[in-house]
């Protein structure tokens, strides 16, 4: 079988592309080339602004009705979130939940269950929705470097855990 990534992009993908986006010419190719296999195997539209997440670093977290959650570590590549489509179900993502940053237990997520531009969802390894944000810029102006790693999953009492603090 014959995959996006094995073919060029084709003029009518950048068009389709570019009108579901609005992104200019350049920049839709580029970002086609990297990101046609994830689109391919998603099924979605997935915008280009997803490249953003690649240049976030270690130890940044994002503050959001009143707490503090940790981003889940690290930003997934194209050929990674094209890949975790074929194991979404296993892993107990909701469908329209596209991963792009984290360890499959903790995830920060694209979220296409609405129409429109996705918005963003970080999710906890029980699949728990612990924020979510309308887009992925209100998502990207919201990170914060932190001194001290706050939690994503909360309950782990310090003395009375087996683990060694």
């Amino acid at each position: 079988m014959t995959t996006k990534s094995d073919q060029e992009v084709s003029i009518a993908d950048v068009k389709l592309f570019r009108e579901a986006t609005g992104c200019p010419l350049s920049e839709c190719v580029a970002f086609m080339s990297k990101y046609a296999e994830a689109i391919t195997n998603w099924r979605l539209p997935i915008p280009d602004e997803a490249e953003k997440f690649l240049s976030i670093e270690p130890n940044k977290c994002v503050a959001t009705s009143g707490q503090v959650l940790a981003l889940p570590w690290p930003p997934l590549t194209p050929s990674e979130i094209a890949n975790s489509a074929s194991v979404a179900t296993d892993w107990g993502l909701h469908q329209g939940l596209v991963p792009v940053m984290g360890d499959f237990h903790n995830l920060v997520c694209l979220s296409f269950v609405t129409e429109g531009a996705p918005s963003v969802v970080i999710i906890n390894d029980e699949r728990i929705e612990l924020a979510c944000f309308s887009s992925i810029s209100e998502f990207l102006n919201g990170i914060k470097p932190y001194d001290s790693a706050p939690e994503l999953v909360k309950g782990i009492v310090k003395d009375k855990s087996w683990l060694n603090f």
